[in-house]
């Protein structure tokens, strides 16, 4: 038995109930320029009423051309499980538990009453077809967050476990709970083309291609509990700041054809991924999880027109993410090879046989 069982205040029975209501308005003040603006209200048990809104605009310079822009609000509560869950890691001489926010643990830990995150949004786009068949689109957007959501890093020491254990948490020596520790803004942009090119004696070919960048940063930080400050503590240490910036890239691309000829079909994609930093614990160096190509194939035939068999592959060249040095992981009793938050896995290729058949 490697688990002794959960303290008997992890158990709870917990629900939500959730009033929402919405109004859109979509209209033309010339007949190429287009308005949409919209707002909504929601109410959550136990958390505040919020209200969000949008507003956009689309203009057309004509069929082939034409720029939008919007500005909208958006909330997102914490769940459930973020303000109650509750789990106890336990090893022979002490126990690492997650704590529920709203537990007399976590509040004797500093943990306040927990909130939904805030953002604003702002995004300028394009769509074109410069020529028959050939569409393009591309955005810019900032995203700025306030409050979000993430459970403090792992607090420890004596006086960590004093205070647990006043709080009726024996043996336990660390514990975290989710609270709303930064302030967090994103810049970005990406761009979306596609030909189709149509021939007479050999099918119909699609290329297309798709490149997404994204920046993370931390605007600000929210204050530090004052108990957890005079133990020269802090609920978002660097690790958790390496792995918010760090844990996805920043870039991704994706250049795929697909063609069709008769009962036979072809889809072949190369993908991207840019670099990552992974972190195995608080104290491991940072490992850079190298830029990442990977193939996808697909060859389908149609036996009927509504039943057809197809055969393909995944990450085709069993690509794998950069191992991690033994000498990072050996602290760790080797716990880890690959990075656990590789953007496409640590699995290897996979391959398959798959048949469809529509009604």
């Amino acid at each position: 038995m490697d688990h002794g069982g959960n303290n008997p205040s992890a158990v709870t029975n917990r629900g939500r109930d959730v009033y929402d209501g919405n109004v859109d308005l979509d209209f033309f003040l010339t007949r190429k320029w287009e308005w949409t603006m919209g707002g909504r209200a929601v109410s959550y048990a136990h958390l505040a009423t919020v209200e969000t809104g949008s507003i956009g605009t689309r203009y057309n310079f004509n069929r082939n051309w034409a720029i939008r822009a919007s500005v909208n609000t958006g909330y997102r509560p914490p769940t459930l499980g973020q303000t109650y869950y509750f789990y106890n890691a336990p090893f022979p001489t002490y126990a690492v538990d997650q704590l529920p926010n709203s537990s007399p643990a976590a509040k004797a830990l500093g943990a306040g009453n927990i909130k939904g995150e805030y953002s604003r949004n702002y995004s300028i786009g394009l769509d074109a077809t410069p020529v028959e068949n050939w569409h393009v689109t591309g955005n810019l957007y900032y995203i700025a967050i306030n409050d979000r959501l993430a459970s403090t890093t792992t607090l420890g020491g004596p006086s960590v476990a004093s205070i647990l254990a006043a709080a009726g948490l024996q043996n336990v020596t660390y514990a975290s709970y989710y609270t709303n520790p930064v302030n967090t803004q994103t810049y970005g942009g990406d761009i979306n083309t596609d030909y189709t090119l149509h021939t007479t004696r050999a099918g119909t070919f699609r290329f297309a291609f798709t490149f997404n960048y994204s920046d993370n940063e931390i605007r600000s930080y929210n204050k530090t509990p004052e108990v957890l400050a005079n133990l020269h503590l802090t609920t978002f240490n660097k690790y958790a700041e390496q792995i918010l910036l760090h844990a996805a890239p920043k870039n991704r691309e994706s250049l795929s054809v697909n063609w069709n000829y008769g009962k036979w079909s072809f889809f072949v994609q190369e993908q991207r991924f840019g670099s990552t930093l992974f972190l195995a614990s608080p104290t491991s160096p940072a490992v850079t999880v190298n830029p990442a190509f990977l193939t996808n194939l697909e060859v389908d035939y149609k036996i009927l027109p509504r039943w057809s068999v197809a055969v393909g592959a995944n990450n085709v060249g069993n690509k794998y993410p950069t191992r991690i040095p033994k000498s990072v992981i050996a602290p760790l009793f080797g716990a880890y090879n690959y990075s656990f938050y590789s953007p496409f896995g640590f699995n290897g290729g996979m391959y398959y046989v798959k048949t469809n058949f529509n009604f």
